[in-house]
């Protein structure tokens, strides 16, 4: 038989003073012995339901054992009754009071009088004229196209005419290399290039061709009408203390573009200039002049890079 109790005997307070922790476990180890001890799953009105005679059955073996039993509703309490019936009261009747409304008094009209001297004017509404729209007329300025002025085309070009080159003298002495070279711009010099910094290569080299040195010489050629007007470079340079040697000298730009042709000669020891490639201001050919320096930028490149 199912074990019998009464609702409501402990309260959450009583619950909480026997030892709630192992109650609190008990209700999370066994929640299927809980709701059918208390008929809820609801863990605070669990508590509330818990029988008296659970309380010691969780406690030792650490679940309730019980099964809720819902109470029985109360009935609800009986109403009063006369000679043992039931006793309904009946509705008391309220006095009917009629309400007296005293007949309205008869009143008087009250006269209008109507002055006569009282002249409602009438109201002259005026019209109203919509002044007309006057729309001014737009003046569209000219438009002045201004004149495109074209930027002068610079012009770069060069070859190797357009610097000449002529030996004064060369010569070996005590291992140096000394003399010098007249330049002078041709009447093919781009004007461009005159106040323009140009560099003369002077090239030193054995008679088999392996280069000595590279030397670098600026050259200007300012504006004159002196078409005779001739630029001098000196040098002194030295041989490796060798009593021949081969020299050659080129024009070009700050771009390495060619302005002359070469100028090749060879100098000994004991007789000076042996040879001579050209002598006096001769214009060499465009192709001459390019091979030419195409050909010394090579050697520069390897000369700067072997050092």
């Amino acid at each position: 038989m199912p074990q019998q109790r009464k609702s409501g005997l402990f309260s959450a307070d009583d619950i909480k003073k026997l030892q709630q922790d192992q109650i609190l476990e008990s209700q999370e180890k066994f929640p299927s012995h809980w709701h059918r001890a208390t008929g809820t799953t609801i863990k605070s009105l669990q508590l509330e339901r818990i029988p008296e005679g659970d309380i010691e059955n969780i406690l030792i073996h650490g679940y309730p054992n019980s099964t809720w039993v819902e109470p029985e509703p109360t009935p609800p309490p009986s109403l009063p009754s006369i000679y043992g019936a039931q006793y309904v009261p009946k509705s008391v009747p309220v006095p009917f009071t009629p309400m007296v409304v005293e007949s309205d008094k008869l009143k008087e009209p009250i006269p209008i009088i109507v002055k006569p001297d009282v002249i409602v004017e009438p109201v002259i509404v005026e019209p109203v004229i919509d002044e007309p729209v006057i729309v001014e007329p737009v003046i569209q300025e000219p438009v002045i196209d201004e004149p495109v002025i074209d930027e002068p085309v610079i012009d770069l070009t060069t070859n190797a005419g357009m610097v000449l080159q002529s030996v004064n003298n060369f010569e070996i002495s005590n291992g140096r290399l000394t003399g010098s070279i007249n330049f002078k711009a041709s009447d093919m010099f781009n004007p461009h290039y005159y106040n323009t910094n140009l560099i003369n290569y002077l090239q030193i080299s054995t008679i088999t061709g392996k280069i000595l040195k590279v030397k670098e010489n600026r050259l200007r050629f300012g504006i004159s009408n002196n078409l005779d007007l001739v630029e001098t470079i000196n040098y002194d340079e030295s041989t490796d203390n060798l009593d021949k040697v081969k020299v050659e000298s080129f024009v070009w730009t700050a771009k390495k573009l060619p302005m002359s042709a070469k100028l090749s000669l060879t100098v000994d020891t004991i007789k000076g200039i042996t040879e001579e490639s050209k002598t006096g201001f001769m214009g060499a050919g465009w192709a001459v002049g390019a091979i030419a320096g195409l050909v010394l930028l090579g050697f520069i490149a390897d000369y700067k890079g072997g050092k």
